[in-house]
Formats: C-alpha cells, sequence, structure tokens
C-alpha cells in the first residue's frame, strides 16, 4: 500500500482564505467562516492545518456532540474552559441572555492579539449556541476575533441548522467555505503504489476523503468492503484491551475523558492499549481525553457494537461521571438513556429541562421535559401535574402544538377544578389558544369562554390573560365590539395588577381592530413593542412586530414597511427562541413577496411552510395558496390536491381572511378559464357573508366585479384608492395607484382594461413576470375589444415622465443613492427604517436591470431622472 504523502490535496486556497481572515482579524477587523462539507470530507483537517499556520494567535476550541439531545451552550462552556472564563457565574450575574452573550466576547478577546474560536459540529448545536452565534456574527466586525464554524450541509441535519444561526445575518459579515469531494485526479494521486485501481476508488468513494484515506489504510482491492468492514477488520487485529479501549471511547459522543474512559473499559492504566489504538491511527490522546480521530470512525465502532455491551459500557461511564461529579446533566442522560436506567433518566430529565429553559434553549427543554413526563411516576398527582404544565408551556413555545395539547389536557384532568380556579384557568386559556392555532375556532371560543366563566370571581394575571386570549378569538373573527369590550377587561385588570407582559399582548390585539383610528392603531402597537422589548417578553413581541405587519400591510397597502416588520419578528423569534409566531409571520411575508411580485421568493419560502409541515392552520393555508396563486398565473397545471388541501385546511370554522382568500383564488381561475364561474360566484356569495372590515373586502370586489359586474359591490367606506378607481373604471388612476404601490401585478391587470398603449405595458409587464395565462389572457381579452397588441406602442405620458416606471418614493431612494448615502442614512433623511430602505433598492436594481446601487445612480444620473425627485425636507411615510 503506498504512503499518503500528498494528504490535504485541492485545499490551498481554502487554507489561504482563512490565513486572511485571520489577518484582518489581528488588525480588528473581526469575522466568521463557515466551512461546510458532508461527512468526512476533511473540515476538522482543514482547520488543523490552519491552525499549524498562524502564529501570534489565541486559538480556543468548542464543539457540539453527537448527545441524545444537545447540552445547552455546551461549546460556549468548551471555550470558557480553555479561556479561564466562568460562564456559570456569568449566567447568575447577567440577567438578559444577550447581556451574557456580550460578556462573553469581551472576554475571549486575547489582549494584544487575535482569538480565533472554532466551534465544530453546528449541525448538532443546540438552540441557545445557535442564538450565541446569531449574536456574535453581527458583532465581531470591530472586534480581534474570528468565528470559524463547521458543519454538515446535508438537509436534514446541517442546513436548518445554519438556517437558524445565520438567519437574518448579513451576507456580508460570512464567509462560506465548501469543501468539495475529492477529484478523480487527486484519488489517483493518493492511490498510487496500492493495491486500488485509481477509478475504482473513486468511484466506490465519490472523492470522500475520509473515506480515500480509510480504504488506503485498509488495503486490499475489493471495491464492496465498506468502510466500516475496514475499520472494523483494523480494530479486530489489535490486542484485546486496546479493542477494549476504543469499544469504551466509542460511547462517548466527540471525546472521553481520558479516567473516565479508562475506567468503562476496566483496563487498568491502560498505556499499551492506548498506544495500540494510536498506532493504528484511530484514536488521539490529549493527555486529558481520548478521541477517534474521525466521527465517522467513532459512529462506525459504536454501532457494530451489540446491545448489551453498549449498554453494559453506558452504564460504566455513567457510574464514573456519578462518582467524579461535575458532569453536565446533559451528558448524564445520555448515558443514562445509553444504559437504558430509567430511575437516573427520570430523575435528570427534569433537572435538564429546567436547565436548558434558563439557558435559552426551548427546543431542547421541550424534548427533555417530554422524556421526563413519559418517565415520571403519575401517582405523585401534584408533581405531576405541574410537570406536564411546564412540559406543555416549553412544546406550546417551540410549536410542537398537538404535544403541548396532549399535555395541558393531561395536566386539567389531574386538576379539582372547583378548588383550583386558577389552574384550572390558566390551562383552559392554553388549550383554547392551542385550538385556536390549529384551526379549531369553535373549539377554541368554547374553551376561552369556559376559561374566562371559572375565574370570573378573581382579579388574577389568570383572569386578565384569559379576557386577553378570547379577545384575540375575537379579533380574528372580525367580532370588534366583543374583541373592543375584552381588550378594556383585559388591559384595565392588567395594568391594576402591573402585569406588563398581559398589556403588551393586549396592546397587540387592539392595534389590529379596525375601530380604531390610524393614530390609536400606531399608538397601541408602538406602545405594545415598547414593553415587549422592555421585558424581554418574546411571544408578544413577535406577535406584535407580526400584528403591525398586517396593519402596514391591510390598512396602509405599504408593502416594504409590512416586510420590514414580518422580518423583525421572524428574526426575534430566532434571537430569543420563540416559534409560536413565526410561520405566521413568515405565511403573511409571503402574501406581500406575492403582491410585490418577487413570485420566485415567495413559491420558494412557501415551499418549505408546506414541507416543513408545521401544525398551524393558517401558514399551512397561505402558503399553499401562494403556490397555486402563482402557477396558475404562470400557465403551470393547477393542483387540484392542492386546491383540496385548501378547502380542507379551512374547516368548518372558517378564517375570515382565509375564506376571502380562497374566493379570489377560484375568481382568478373563473377570469382565467381554469374554473367554473358559478363555483367562484358561490365561494365569493360564501365569503361576503362573513363579518369583516372592507379593507378585507376590497380585493374580493375586485374580482367579484370581472366575474359579474352588474352585482352591487356594498359598503365602499376605507377601501383604497386603487380600489376605488377601479370600481369607478379609471384604469389609468389605478395602474397608477399600484405602480406607486409597488404591485406589478395588479398594476398590469389594471392598464390592460385601458387603450392599445396601456395593454401593451400591460403585456410588458406580465412578460417580466413570467405570467403566461395572465398574459394569454390580457392578449384575449384586448382582442375581444377590437385592441391590435401587435401593433407597436406609443409611449404614454407617464413614461415619458418616468421611463423606468419607478415609483416616486424609488425616485426618491435613489436621489440619495447618488449622494453616496448607506441605508441607515437614506432611512434617516427619509423618516422609513434601514430595512425598508434595503426592500426599496432590491426594487430599483430590479426595476432598472442594474447589479449595484452605483450602476443605478450612474444610470439615473444619464438619463436626467434625479431632478423628478422630491424636496425631501417634508417627505414621512
Amino acid at each position: 500500500m503506498g504512503t499518503l504523502e500528498h494528504p490535504f490535496l485541492e485545499r490551498d486556497a481554502l487554507l489561504a482564505q482563512l490565513a486572511r481572515s485571520a489577518r484582518a482579524a489581528s488588525e480588528g477587523l473581526g469575522h466568521l467562516v463557515l466551512v461546510t462539507g458532508e461527512a468526512g470530507a476533511g473540515k476538522t483537517t482543514l482547520l488543523r492545518a490552519f491552525e499549524a499556520q498562524i502564529d501570534h494567535t489565541c486559538v480556543l476550541h468548542g464543539a457540539c456532540e453527537d448527545l441524545s439531545i444537545a447540552e445547552p451552550l455546551g461549546p460556549l462552556y468548551d471555550l470558557s474552559r480553555a479561556a479561564g472564563i466562568d460562564l456559570d457565574a456569568l449566567l447568575r450575574t447577567e440577567r438578559e441572555r444577550l447581556a451574557v452573550f456580550g460578556s462573553f466576547l469581551d472576554r475571549l478577546e486575547a489582549p494584544g492579539r487575535a482569538s480565533v474560536l472554532m466551534i465544530e459540529d453546528l449541525h448538532w448545536a443546540d438552540e441557545a449556541t445557535l442564538d450565541f452565534i446569531r449574536f456574535a456574527a453581527r458583532r465581531l466586525h470591530d472586534r480581534r476575533l474570528l468565528l470559524v464554524l463547521t458543519a454538515r450541509d446535508g438537509e436534514s441535519e446541517g442546513r436548518p441548522q445554519i438556517r437558524r444561526a445565520l438567519g437574518g445575518v448579513s451576507p456580508a459579515d460570512v464567509t462560506r467555505i465548501a469543501l468539495q469531494p475529492l477529484s478523480e485526479a487527486a484519488v489517483a494521486q493518493l492511490a498510487a503504489g496500492s493495491d486500488w485501481p485509481a477509478q475504482e476508488l473513486y468511484r466506490v468513494t465519490g472523492g470522500n476523503a475520509f473515506y480515500v484515506t480509510e480504504l488506503l489504510r485498509g488495503g486490499g482491492a475489493d471495491g464492496l468492503r465498506g468502510v466500516q468492514d475496514a475499520l472494523l477488520e483494523r480494530i479486530g487485529r489489535l490486542p484485546a484491551e486496546a479493542k477494549a479501549l476504543i469499544e469504551a471511547v466509542s460511547v462517548f459522543p466527540r471525546r472521553a475523558e481520558r479516567a473516565w474512559a479508562l475506567d468503562a473499559a476496566g483496563i487498568g492504566d491502560g498505556e499499551d492499549a492506548i498506544d495500540a489504538a494510536m498506532a493504528a491511527e484511530l484514536i488521539e490522546d490529549t493527555g486529558t481525553h481520548l478521541a477517534f480521530r474521525h466521527e465517522i470512525a467513532r459512529q462506525a465502532v459504536e454501532t457494530a457494537l451489540r446491545p448489551r455491551r453498549r449498554r453494559r459500557l453506558n452504564a460504566e461511564v455513567l457510574s464514573a461521571m456519578q462518582a467524579a461529579g461535575g458532569a453536565p446533566i446533559a451528558r448524564l442522560l445520555h448515558h443514562a438513556r445509553g444504559a437504558g436506567d430509567r430511575e437516573p433518566m427520570a430523575r435528570l430529565a427534569p433537572l435538564a429541562g429546567r436547565e436548558a429553559v434558563a439557558a435559552g434553549a426551548h427546543r431542547q427543554a421541550a424534548e427533555y421535559l417530554s422524556l421526563a413526563v413519559e418517565l415520571a411516576d403519575e401517582d405523585a398527582t401534584s408533581d405531576f401535574a405541574a410537570l406536564l404544565w411546564d412540559a406543555g408551556v416549553a412544546c406550546h413555545t417551540v410549536a410542537r402544538l398537538r404535544d403541548a395539547l396532549a399535555f395541558f389536557e393531561r395536566a386539567l384532568a389531574l386538576i379539582d377544578r372547583a378548588r383550583d380556579t386558577l389552574a384550572a384557568g390558566r390551562i383552559l386559556q392554553r388549550i383554547s389558544r392551542l385550538h385556536w392555532q390549529m384551526g379549531r375556532k369553535a373549539v377554541a371560543r368554547a374553551v376561552g369562554d369556559e376559561a374566562i366563566a371559572i375565574l370570573a370571581d378573581s382579579a388574577t394575571p389568570e383572569r386578565a390573560m384569559a379576557l386577553a386570549n378570547r379577545a384575540q378569538i375575537a379579533m380574528a373573527d372580525a367580532e370588534t365590539e366583543l374583541s373592543d369590550d375584552l381588550c378594556r377587561q383585559a388591559l384595565s385588570l392588567a395594568r391594576r395588577l402591573g402585569e406588563d407582559e398581559i398589556v403588551a399582548h393586549v396592546l397587540g390585539t387592539l392595534c389590529m381592530l379596525a375601530s380604531g383610528t390610524v393614530a390609536e392603531l400606531r399608538a397601541h402597537a408602538a406602545e405594545s413593542l415598547a414593553i415587549s422589548r422592555r421585558g424581554r417578553f418574546g411571544f408578544t413581541l413577535t406577535r406584535t412586530l407580526s400584528n403591525s405587519g398586517v396593519i402596514h400591510f391591510y390598512f396602509f397597502l405599504d408593502y416594504p414597511a409590512a416586510l420590514d416588520l414580518y422580518e423583525q419578528s421572524i428574526a426575534t423569534s430566532y434571537e430569543l427562541e420563540v416559534f409560536q409566531q413565526t410561520d405566521f409571520a413568515r405565511a403573511f411575508r409571503v402574501h406581500v413577496l406575492d403582491r410585490a411580485g418577487r413570485w420566485d421568493e415567495a413559491v420558494a419560502e412557501s415551499d418549505a411552510l408546506i414541507a416543513e409541515q408545521g401544525e398551524q392552520s393558517s401558514p399551512a393555508i397561505m402558503a399553499r395558496l401562494t403556490v397555486a396563486r402563482v402557477a396558475m398565473r404562470r400557465g403551470a397545471p393547477v393542483d387540484d390536491r392542492m386546491l383540496a388541501e385548501i378547502v380542507t385546511l379551512l374547516g368548518e370554522e372558517e378564517d375570515v381572511r382565509h375564506v376571502m382568500d380562497v374566493a379570489c383564488l377560484f375568481a382568478e381561475l373563473a377570469c382565467l378559464g381554469l374554473e367554473a364561474r358559478e363555483t367562484a360566484q358561490a365561494w365569493i356569495d360564501r365569503a361576503l357573508t362573513m363579518p369583516c372590515p372592507p379593507v378585507f373586502r376590497e380585493e374580493l370586489f375586485d374580482w367579484q366585479r370581472r366575474i359579474d359586474p352588474e352585482r352591487p359591490l356594498g359598503p365602499l367606506d376605507g377601501v383604497h384608492a386603487p380600489y376605488l378607481a377601479s370600481f369607478a373604471g379609471d384604469w389609468r388612476v389605478a395602474a397608477e395607484e399600484w405602480a406607486r404601490i409597488g404591485d406589478p401585478y395588479r398594476e398590469a391587470l389594471a392598464l390592460a382594461e385601458g387603450d392599445a398603449e396601456a395593454v401593451a405595458q400591460a403585456m410588458k409587464i406580465l412578460q417580466k413576470l413570467n405570467a403566461a395565462a395572465a398574459l394569454e389572457h390580457a392578449r384575449a381579452t384586448a382582442h375581444d375589444r377590437g385592441i391590435d397588441v401587435s401593433a407597436p406602442p406609443r409611449r404614454r405620458a407617464a413614461t415619458l415622465d418616468n421611463p423606468a416606471g419607478l415609483t416616486q418614493r424609488q425616485l426618491d431612494v435613489l436621489r440619495l443613492l447618488n449622494e453616496g448615502l448607506s441605508n441607515a442614512e437614506i432611512g434617516a433623511r427619509l423618516f422609513i427604517s434601514p430595512k425598508t430602505v434595503d426592500h426599496h433598492v432590491s426594487a430599483i436594481l430590479a426595476q432598472l436591470e442594474v447589479a449595484t446601487r452605483g450602476e443605478a445612480a450612474a444610470r439615473a444620473r444619464d438619463a436626467g431622472w434625479l431632478a423628478q425627485a422630491r424636496p425631501l425636507a417634508t417627505q414621512a411615510d
């Protein structure tokens, strides 16, 4: 067999990239580098080679472990031990978790030199660690810190974790290094002089660096033999004590404390065994720890253990850990599960759950507490009921709705409702909320009323929250008067009791009630956000941000502001790890992307929502509606199964907004000749029987006039200008309004009702949207009206005034881009957020078909458009 003289082929450019990042960090320009690749691609090898190259740098190591349930902040504890930081003391003294993260980063910086923080195997990270990474990524640019992460990039493991860790982080703050498999030429170079034919070795391994190395070490030319077989054969040739040691080390995720591994193996000081395992290039010895050279090898050995042997080794490890003391609860529980020992599992699981809650690792808390319920003594009624409550809250926080409902219902069955009314009311309120989120509206109302009734004689936070919950349901049902009355009761009681979180929750509902003035809605939302931010009330904060997005979309038709608020809600939910509202915000964001003509983005996010199979009905409906709408407009076959799923998800107790949207979908299908007009009219009639504010009906009215122009549209109070113009037959004003708002599809629909020049412009917009079916319909309708769309159109006055088709607000932004201002500076000048500016900039680049801000400004200067921007001193949205 040949020696591996070139173990690091095809990685020089990646090493150079890491080296550049390290040099920048030494100059105070910190950064985050993410190294991704499949298992065995060489991520750890790359980091070791990088570490060997850098001088005058403090290198600290941390890693995530393949525990049955991830240890909260495990990698941070690794870093803290290496840096001599008391992380537990920080957690005790700092009230806010983000303050802990900030203090931790401060302490990780080494005086006078750069620090490189390496965290490996992000695909096994807990949520609190992901939050730290997201926090750090935004704050490295002025520090002497380089954070290097590794992760597998498979969809089932690495990618979801990467999305959680880096969601909302600017691409400029992250360098991504993707390790590719070795090329066939590289494999041939490594195989030279071995018994392996190069082409066969490449075919068997696919260029995976670990597999290539292990098969070359194993010798032979049997292409059917797997890497696991080669490893086990090598181990089988070792002395018995070395084999026992390797098996013991295999049950430790990542690495084994030397003394504990030797105890588990039962081989005394084990020096000869360690030497033999190291000589076989299977184990590394750091002096305090033993570890496999690669995780694939560890897993191969562990999975090959007989079940009885695996259980015994885990039991020995657990015993050694408990005798030594100080082991993390998550690790103790992992080995207790591996040993199949219920007693320590039942004792440790609740402790691990509470520890995870304190660390903000709510996903892990839900797993631990669910396990605790499974193992608990149900005869200890009061303790078990409390445990069920804790498990229900943890599952509800991370949107595991069915599990949460089951835990709450079991807890309710254990208590005496007549004697413990507070507990009963508290549980009933949660059950009501869960039924509402799952689309069971009638049950949600009834249980919500029961919660209020059982708490009728108490002036308590439980009653205030029960009232707030029922007010929210009434708001969603468009029962404005009932919701307003319940809100006033809840708000008065919550303020009297000093319950700020409930106050913020109620204000988050009041800001959605159409009975209020615009100023009142804004004031309620602003106060709710201020209280939630001050108190770090995660669910209420994400909910009010999302509700504010709904206000800006439905009531103001302000798409950029709505997108900004939804994205804030989503980012906050990941930052605080509270996911009850996340899918709602994602689904509403998709709806606005659809309206803004960003159809590819809308469909991609909708597909993701559908694939994730979340348990909330509203996001599931909205995602499917978006996919169906875009497919219909683009001429793709309409998926009858998806339409059936939408109708099924609506259920018997329907959300008025969803029914309106479904009716609009069927009306649009009918207009495109894909559905019977009678079916569409039946859906419209069904929707119009439901109480709701006029702004929820205006889109439906617009389709109603197309389905049956003779039908009266009903009250139009509060309907927005572009709809009123369409209803009055003024297609020109309607198109101008939709262009100003930034809704290209509706702009095209309005133009398609105009003269030949307008129809030509409509067809141009529809072509850009790739809306083949809508384009053909516009062409056919124009032909029926006697308009020759084949003639070259004359340029309309509005087009001469603004050849780029930009809105006035976009022209304002473009003028400030020409001045070289940043998004934050533009936002300050225009009284809008930097995120809203970013949306305007993206729209400008797309409309002008340029790649950079500089190109956009140059084109505007050359065309003389900048003079059309308004004076900026009084501009405010």
